[in-house]
């Protein structure tokens, strides 16, 4: 873990407007579904976003990030997904664009509670899902997951990791509510509007 003081001098640097101009591309492959996981097949997400100096950026990186996962019908309107995620940033980017088990890579079911590691530029995660479809509710499902994220700096790496598994509920394929059994920790996510963290 990187030492707390240093962390809050790299924040306190990035005080006031930190001008960042990107560029990027999106490559997506999806079975026909109206929900992540709904239909058995192939499902491939690529983007990868740039910050050259030329546009007037403070910070100049490469960021890309890959996501694949495959969905098998076992029994009608049961579903099982596998796959993972995985991010790589070359460059120096601010401390607010590296990767960090929060946000859009927060593990279902599993909050924090906890400060540090301050980010990485290197991410990885697998993760299974069982789901079964309850119409017209939504979905119940069944996760484990795992994540990772690391960076170097001097001599040695940041490192940061966390695994969690539970039981959730996607409703009306916009709620989706997840409890992990490992720590307790009720996560509701709206897809459209945030999230919602309680920790019971």
């Amino acid at each position: 873990f990187i030492s707390g003081p240093e962390f809050t001098r790299e924040i306190v640097s990035a005080l006031g407007r930190t001008p960042i101009s990107t560029f990027g591309i999106e490559l997506y492959r999806h079975p026909a579904s109206r929900f992540w996981g709904g239909a058995p097949g192939f499902d491939l997400n690529f983007r990868m976003d740039f910050a050259p100096g030329a546009l007037g950026t403070n910070a100049s990186y490469l960021r890309s990030r890959v996501e694949a996962y495959r969905h098998f019908a076992t029994l009608p309107g049961q579903t099982l997904s596998v796959g993972g995620r995985a991010g790589l940033i070359l460059g120096s980017p601010p401390f607010f664009e590296r990767f960090y088990l929060d946000g859009k890579n927060q593990l279902r079911g599993f909050e924090r509670r906890a400060i540090g590691p301050e980010g990485g530029t290197e991410f990885v995660s697998i993760e299974g899902v069982y789901a079964i479809a309850t119409r017209p509710i939504g979905r119940l499902y069944c996760f484990a997951e795992w994540a990772a994220i690391r960076r170097p700096v001097a001599a040695f790496h940041v490192r940061d990791s966390n695994g969690t598994y539970g039981i959730g509920a996607l409703l009306f394929n916009r709620v989706d509510i997840s409890y992990g059994l490992k720590r307790g920790t009720l996560i509701v996510k709206f897809h459209r509007f945030g999230g919602i963290n309680l920790g019971l």
